[in-house]
Order: C-alpha cells, then sequence, then structure tokens
C-alpha cells in the first residue's frame, strides 16, 4: 500500500527529530490567537464624506424674525404723481395706495439621536466632539433642504420656490450672449444694482463657453 505524504508534513517530521522549535511553534500576523491581537491597527482620528455643494438662498435672500404663525408686509401699489399746472390754475390732486404681502413660515427640522456612552467616548468629530460633529452635518442638511425649496418649492407645507412663479424672461435667440446682457437690462434699473444670477452649472458652463468669431 502506498501512501503518499505532503511536503508540509516531512518538514514538520524533520523539526521533531532535529529539535526545531522555531518550526513548530511559529507565530503569524495572519493568526490571531498566534499573535495577531499584539498587532495594534491604525484608526485614523478624521472621517471621510462628500464633498456638498454651496447653499446661496440665504446669502442673497432676505432674512427676518417673526413670532407668529403669519407675516403681513405692507406694500406700496401706487404713487403720488405730479402734474405741470399753469399760473393760478387749480392744481390736481394725486393719491397712494397700499396692499399687503402675507407670508407664511414653515418649519425645517431634522433630528439625530445619540446614546450618552456614544456622546461621552467617541474621539472623532469637530474639535473630538461626534455632537459637534453630528450638528454640522445636520446644519448642511437643512441649509441643503431649505435652499431647495426656496427656488423649486411647491408652496405645500414649504416655501413657494422662485421658479414656481411667472417672471420676466427671454426668448433665446441666434446670439446667446447678447440675450445674457439684454437680460440683464430688461430689469428696471433700480433693480440692476443689487440683482444676482443664480442657475444650472450647466447653464453657467455653456454662458462660460460663448465664443465669437475668432473664438
Amino acid at each position: 500500500k502506498h501512501t503518499s505524504i505532503s511536503q508540509r508534513t516531512k518538514h514538520f517530521m524533520n523539526a521533531l527529530i532535529t529539535g526545531d522549535v522555531q518550526k513548530l511553534q511559529i507565530l503569524t500576523e495572519g493568526s490571531p490567537a498566534g499573535g495577531g491581537y499584539l498587532v495594534p491597527e491604525d484608526f485614523m482620528n478624521m472621517i471621510v464624506e462628500d464633498l456638498r455643494d454651496a447653499t446661496v438662498m440665504r446669502q442673497i435672500g432676505s432674512v427676518m424674525t417673526t413670532t407668529t404663525d403669519t407675516v403681513h408686509l405692507p406694500k406700496l401699489d401706487t404713487r403720488p404723481k405730479a402734474a405741470w399746472r399753469s399760473e393760478a390754475a387749480v392744481k390736481n390732486t394725486s393719491t397712494a395706495q397700499f396692499s399687503e404681502l402675507v407670508f407664511t413660515p414653515y418649519s425645517l427640522a431634522s433630528i439625530v439621536t445619540l446614546s450618552q456612552e456614544l456622546a461621552d467616548d467617541a474621539t472623532l468629530g469637530v474639535g473630538g466632539s461626534v455632537v459637534n460633529y453630528i450638528a454640522g452635518l445636520i446644519t448642511q442638511a437643512l441649509a441643503e433642504e431649505e435652499d431647495a425649496a426656496f427656488f423649486t418649492g411647491n408652496g405645500t407645507g414649504k416655501p413657494t420656490g422662485i421658479s414656481t412663479y411667472t417672471i420676466g424672461s427671454r426668448a433665446k435667440s441666434a446670439n446667446l450672449a447678447d440675450d445674457v446682457i439684454e437680460l440683464f437690462h430688461d430689469l428696471k434699473q433700480g433693480y440692476r444694482g443689487r440683482a444676482v444670477w443664480v442657475g444650472n452649472a450647466r447653464t453657467l458652463a455653456t454662458v462660460r463657453q460663448l465664443k465669437d468669431t475668432q473664438n
């Protein structure tokens, strides 16, 4: 009867005969009990996260404080008019008319629960505080949701976004560069100094790549 003996078995038997303790009792990093528990692991004091787009509406909008569920803002509708008159002629009368804008505040919230043990023991985050880190994530989430609503919100349980209103526009012509200039000057002079451009990043890329016949 023929019995096959592996090379590993031959080395083991030879170690027994020669008393080679190193081969008989080798410790390895790959085996936890054989030495792996003794090898420390690197744990970086940082958190990898994705980069977010900037939020802009709160920077360019008017921010006000209120303590009620509606805000009434008086609005001037009609201005007094002046008229030329002849000497000793009766002066024409004029008047001003007003209306109001009514704003409805909405509540936007985010809650993340942490155990007291995690808050006490976690060493990652802003200044080593996981509470500060989570608070920063919540702040970012609120800002992004707020920004989206101010642009595209449908007004149901959230603000009505500017894109849902009918606003002045200009049809695209063969010369897009001139269209951009004309669009700016379509605004009344009093508004131009405080006006800002907002738009999709791809729209901005298209405008920036406008070229003349000389490239």
